[in-house]
């Protein structure tokens, strides 16, 4: 069995291309990246992870690094979870303490298929520089792009440590220990007690290419909760899709109309009556009702019982800022927390609220009917609490 992957990754700001031998000893590799410190660590990972890595990226580091060092973790972690596979006979399970003079840190690691990142680290990550313009919050970014594409569990305590530096190599050690260890094949088997939940294909996701939406901003949240996204405008992919985002912004009569244009609405109701998910987001989240009264009466997409109406309370519309959401129920989320809204029009008469928000007056944020969600609110721009929703959506069966 050879456990090998090549994958790449191109947009506006980057080009990076990644092949990983999980098999190998860590001595073959070939780094290079605009970002010295980046290249450092990966070659970390490669060495102390007996992993043969070779990394080919370009970047708009003239700006910052951000996008280079993000991507290049994006691309890194699919190509570890293409080479791991179907993981049969692996450890799984992975976990190492390194010191680095005054720095300690102890990482986790489980090639579960389930994307997530806890990373505690005591220190001012924002402020803290490791070397020039590399701020330690890009340590972080590195993980969460990492676990998201492989996807796997990375759990990172910095034990203590008060040197940039030292702290950050030491994290990158212990992560490649612990990985050496949970790639090690030690048996013939998938060593999982639930392979159904813990598949690591993880469902598809359809997302409308609408031009009466930001796209760009849910489709890279969406890739960074772990979706396999599919962006399109075809009406016959859409129709046959099985788990659907429909995004919108601006005015509900220009997305409804652009909607029946392309018959785009037809194949929404075809897909959600074949049993398809489907989320609606801010206007997409309006246009699953019966009607608006923006502009005069428009008809909707008539999935959802309720009508769209102007907020009538004392506060200027639009409402533009964070809420607080209370959800009463539901598989995307539960209990309280802020997210982001524009908007000056909310869902009235609704019989499938399921989480409220107040603003001169309650309103309603989400709603749920069997497959079909709708929220109010933007969760690509509503950091943490936005993406623990999509992952949850992307998640969901």
């Amino acid at each position: 069995m050879t456990r090998t992957a090549v994958t790449e990754r191109r947009t506006k700001e980057t080009s990076v291309r990644a092949t990983v031998d999980l098999d190998g000893d860590g001595t073959k590799s070939r780094i290079e990246t605009p970002v010295g410190f980046l290249s450092h660590m990966i070659d970390v990972i490669a060495r102390h992870g007996r992993v043969d890595i070779d990394v080919s990226a370009t970047g708009d580091t003239f700006i910052d690094y951000h996008h280079t060092v993000e991507d290049v973790a994006l691309v890194l972690g699919e190509a570890f979870g293409k080479a791991l596979g179907d993981k049969a006979g692996i450890r799984r399970f992975g976990y190492a303490y390194v010191p680095l003079d005054e720095s300690l840190a102890r990482v986790v690691v489980d090639f579960s298929g389930r994307p997530y990142l806890v990373f505690e680290v005591p220190i001012d990550r924002e402020m803290l520089l490791i070397h020039k313009d590399f701020p330690f919050a890009l340590v972080e970014e590195f993980f969460k792009s990492f676990a998201n594409k492989c996807p796997c569990n990375i759990h990172v305590d910095l034990i203590r440590g008060r040197n940039g530096h030292h702290a950050a190599e030491a994290i990158f050690k212990a992560f490649a220990v612990a990985l050496r260890e949970a790639k090690q094949i030690v048996g013939g088997g998938v060593p999982s007690t639930n392979a159904e939940h813990e598949r690591s294909d993880l469902m598809e996701v359809t997302l409308i290419d609408s031009p009466v939406a930001n796209v760009a901003n849910i489709a890279r949240a969406l890739r960074e909760v772990g979706a396999d996204l599919r962006v399109t405008r075809d009406a016959d992919t859409i129709a046959n899709a099985e788990k659907i985002v429909l995004p919108g912004v601006g005015s509900f009569a220009a997305a409804m109309q652009w909607l029946r244009e392309f018959r785009i609405d037809e194949a929404i109701r075809a897909a959600t009556s074949n049993g398809a998910s489907l989320l609606g987001v801010c206007v997409g989240h309006q246009l699953l009702f019966d009607v608006s009264h923006e502009m005069g009466t428009t008809p909707g997409l008539g999935l959802l019982r309720g009508e769209v109406r102007q907020f009538d309370g004392p506060l200027p519309v639009p409402q533009i800022g964070w809420n607080r959401v209370e959800f009463s129920r539901g598989p995307l989320f539960e209990g309280s927390d802020a997210f982001y809204f524009v908007n000056s029009y909310a869902a009235a008469n609704v019989d499938s609220e399921v989480a409220r928000a107040d603003y001169g007056g309650p309103f309603t944020a989400a709603v749920q009917s069997g497959r079909i969600f709708g929220v109010q609110f933007h969760p690509e721009k509503s950091s943490s609490a936005g993406l623990r929703l999509l992952r949850n959506f992307v998640q969901w069966t």
